[in-house]
């Protein structure tokens, strides 16, 4: 420990950490820096700004085995709004550990010793920093000025000085940054965690009790509105709810910005709103209208802010009366490609890309929102889920080493306009009638179903061949002998009937057939009859006039069975039509003994003909299966249609629709 007075009001201050560079005095707040054989004044802190951090300067910790104590703080103001904190953890081990706070998370990094880090101006948003050993990917790059301090810190804090840097992110809560406040950058690694991960009651400290923020009631300073901050120590603007004027609260006062005499649109879910996500509840603090450009039409989108001390911020985006719900993500947990996105082993597909503009604002929010503000979107969609991201860019400046800027990422998840109605307890709410870009399409599933059903009624099939399987009744070739000739006489002179007559042509007579009759045969009951005659004809045709006769009692059951063939060749090739083998099925018949009497006609009966006759009992009806496959198919053919026009309408209302889709 080093004790000193204060250069500036002489009043005593101590150095209790040997490698501290600067503390600030508690007397003056003058930020006094510990030189080889001096101390400097390096001009005054302002007063921190009250947040709801439960650190404090000499709590005592643990984390990843060794002992910490926090010995200082200082506050930062990003150049585009917003605080966030800077603890400063003196560890055991004589290593400095940087731990920042930002809406409710926590990150702790320590310097890394890293040759050729590249130039501020050489970094692009959404790429990962070459020649690191763990992959990282720059975030955000931008500038922010210090603007209050206090305790003990390891280097030499100039007040309201510009800090250039650049936030990298890896996977697995890996956190860094590049701090280019120097000549030479300097990285600092680390990773997201929590108060439980820092064992911040170690040695008996304990964290600062937990302060409820009462809301705040001010006046608008244009129509002199209350207006009530849920989240003081967060908000940077205001968008009044009564009158729409825009207004700064950065200064610990309301400075009005931007007086809007557009008409206002009425939140759907008022602000102050509760209900539970993520099993928390969190509170609506703010509302936003946005809009955007595509193929020159411009559409309209709404989004609720939503604040939870624990969660820090989230979003509900209402679009075409679907609802979204929002989370932040790391941007390396995303993996970018030109029509897809990866996150979490899934695959996003690219929906749109388009500038989102704000429109309207009321409420409260975390950074300087203004009326015309734009940032570039992008859209990947897995239903459920959809990927987005918003890419800002900073204006340069300071010494305008490069223009900043950042890209967050986040994934949102479909939340049923019936269940927004009942979380917010909302009288009435309007149903969507198109299809939003992560709606869960209700038609899927049923391809698997049919699938299902398919394999039930094979299965079923299969149970009946077992039980009951075919029976061959007759499997016989048969040869129809060559009928014979008769003279067909045909006189020489038709106008008399004394002429005699000359020997015609010899044909058969037009009703007369060969016949076969089969042995007599057992039949099962309730099982189909099939008939299969298979021939050789070429050219030529055959008709089979059948009957199944029962011999019991007497019953006849005709049937035919006609086939024909014909096959040649000419210009355009070979052709052929009809088929060389015939079918007939007869339905099941009672039990008995029965014979097949067939009847034979074909084209050339002057010469003998056969064909070979099969005769089978079978438990597959070919008729009967496929009108079982059509009832089972039938529901979800119906479904997978209804699929496939909601995924079409899905596509429409996306930049990457149907025409450039190449699924």
């Amino acid at each position: 420990m080093m004790t000193a007075n204060c250069p500036t009001c002489g009043g005593p201050i101590e150095f209790k950490v040997g490698s501290s560079f600067l503390i600030v005095c508690p007397h003056c707040r003058s930020a006094i820096a510990r030189l080889d054989r001096d101390l400097k004044d390096l001009g005054k802190v302002a007063a921190l700004v009250e947040t709801e951090s439960p650190l404090s300067i000499g709590l005592a910790g643990r984390y990843q085995g060794k002992s910490f104590r926090l010995t200082g703080r200082a506050q930062m103001r990003h150049a585009q709004g917003g605080v966030w904190d800077e603890w400063y953890a003196a560890f055991d081990d004589n290593r400095w550990g940087w731990l920042a706070e930002a809406q409710g998370r926590f990150y702790m990094s320590f310097e890394q010793k890293v040759e050729h880090l590249p130039p501020f101006e050489n970094l692009t948003i959404g790429e990962a920093v070459p020649k690191l050993a763990t992959p990282l990917v720059v975030a955000e790059k931008g500038t922010a000025h210090y603007a209050s301090a206090d305790g003990e810190i390891p280097y030499a804090l100039v007040p309201n000085s510009e800090l250039t840097y650049a936030d990298l992110s890896g996977i697995n809560g890996v956190f860094a940054t590049l701090d280019y406040s120097d000549d030479k950058p300097v990285l600092y690694a680390g990773k997201e965690v929590t108060l439980k991960d820092l064992a911040l009651d170690a040695g008996g400290a304990q964290l600062k009790p937990e302060k409820k923020v009462a809301i705040t009631n001010l006046g608008c300073p244009k129509c002199g509105g209350s207006l009530e901050l849920r989240a003081p120590d967060s908000t940077e603007r205001i968008g009044c709810p009564y009158c729409g004027s825009l207004i700064d609260c950065t200064q610990g006062k309301f400075t009005l910005l931007q007086a809007l005499s557009s008409k206002l649109e009425k939140p759907l879910i008022p602000l102050g709103s509760e209900a539970e996500f993520e099993g928390v509840k969190q509170i609506v603090i703010g509302f936003v209208k946005r809009s955007c450009i595509v193929e020159g039409a411009k559409y309209f989108w709404k989004e609720y802010l939503l604040y939870n001390k624990a969660l820090g911020f989230r979003w509900l985006v209402h679009s075409d009366n679907h609802w979204t719900y929002v989370r932040p993500l790391q941007t390396a947990q995303v993996k970018i490609g030109p029509k897809y996105a990866t996150y979490n082993g899934q695959s996003f597909k690219r929906f749109q890309d388009a500038p989102a503009s704000i429109e309207m604002v009321l409420g409260e929010f975390y950074w300087k929102v203004a009326v015309g503000e734009t940032v570039q979107t992008s859209d990947f969609v897995c239903p459920p889920l959809m990927l987005s991201s918003e890419r800002t860019t900073y204006a340069a400046t300071g010494d305008a080493k490069a223009s900043g800027g950042e890209i967050a990422w986040s994934l949102g998840e479909y939340v049923a306009p019936e269940e927004i109605k009942s979380k917010f307890k909302l009288q009435g709410i309007p149903l969507p009638t198109t299809v939003g870009a992560c709606q869960p399409n209700p038609h899927l599933g049923w391809g698997k179903l049919w699938a299902l059903g398919v394999a039930a009624v094979f299965v079923l099939l299969i149970a009946m061949m077992m039980i009951r399987p075919d029976r061959t009744l007759v499997d016989q070739e048969i040869a129809f002998p060559a009928q014979p000739a008769v003279k067909v006489s045909v006189s020489t002179n038709p106008g008399t009937s004394t002429t005699p007559a000359t020997p015609g042509p010899e044909t058969p007579p037009p009703d007369a057939g060969a016949v076969w009759v089969s042995e007599p045969f057992d039949v099962n009951p309730r099982q189909k009859i099939a008939i299969t005659a298979k021939t050789k004809l070429n050219n030529s045709w055959m008709a089979l006039e059948g009957a199944l006769i029962d011999e019991t009692k007497g019953e006849v059951l005709p049937f035919d069975v006609n086939i024909e063939y014909w096959s040649g060749s000419d210009e355009d090739g070979s052709w052929s039509e009809g088929n060389q083998d015939g079918y007939m099925y007869i339905p099941a018949q009672p039990a008995g003994k029965y014979v097949l009497r067939i009847e034979g006609h074909w084209e050339h009966m002057t010469s003998p003909s056969s064909f070979h006759l099969v005769v089978e009992q079978t438990a597959i009806d070919p008729v009967f299966l496929f009108l079982t496959l059509l009832g089972v198919s039938l529901l979800p053919i119906f479904k997978i249609i209804a699929k496939f026009m909601f995924e079409s309408g899905r596509w429409n209302e996306s930049m990457y629709g149907p025409k450039s889709s190449d699924d």
